[in-house]
């Protein structure tokens, strides 16, 4: 796929816009996943999501936090607002000290059905101990599970976007 003009015929309110007329561009979407690692008890762990009836593909399966960039976010802002959203995680919360460090992307197409470009960011809780995720802060139905998965039990689970692979490719990154 290339990218291509879409022709708004509609009336389509975007920002209080009215977008009929108008031409938008489609192309590759930028997207960002979030490996949040914890130890407790000598037990690592990672912070997943069970995609909920919200989300438009791969329900049911376990995921790390992710999602796209939005229009006026940096890549960091998006993996910070992600995992915010998706597991009440804060980066730079004095009480855990979670830092996100980049680590990679992934810009093959192949890859993905979507073609998304995928930027990776990994960080380590700094204390022993798994600080309680929430999902207070998702869309309805985005979420429909939240847990710290041990990493000796990752194979355990069915995974989204191959992130049973990339788990252990970031954790080794740190």
């Amino acid at each position: 796929m290339k990218n291509f003009p879409i022709k708004i015929t509609e009336d389509i309110i975007v920002d209080g816009e009215n977008m009929k007329g108008k031409t938008v561009w489609h192309s590759r979407s930028c997207a960002t996943a979030i490996f949040v690692f914890s130890n407790m008890n000598d037990e690592w762990c990672v912070a997943a999501v069970k995609r909920g009836p919200g989300c438009p593909n791969n329900i049911g399966k376990w995921c790390c936090p992710c999602g796209y960039v939005d229009y006026n976010e940096t890549v960091q802002e998006a993996a910070a607002r992600e995992l915010l959203e998706e597991t009440s995680l804060q980066v730079g919360d004095s009480y855990y000290d979670l830092h996100l460090d980049f680590k990679g992307f992934n810009s093959n197409p192949e890859d993905d059905v979507l073609q998304n470009i995928t930027f990776y960011y990994a960080g380590l809780i700094r204390f022993h101990f798994k600080p309680q995720l929430s999902k207070v802060f998702s869309e309805k139905d985005e979420c429909d599970d939240l847990a710290w998965i041990p990493l000796a039990d990752v194979n355990k689970y069915d995974w989204a976007f191959g992130h049973d692979k990339l788990i252990f490719e970031m954790f080794r990154k740190l």
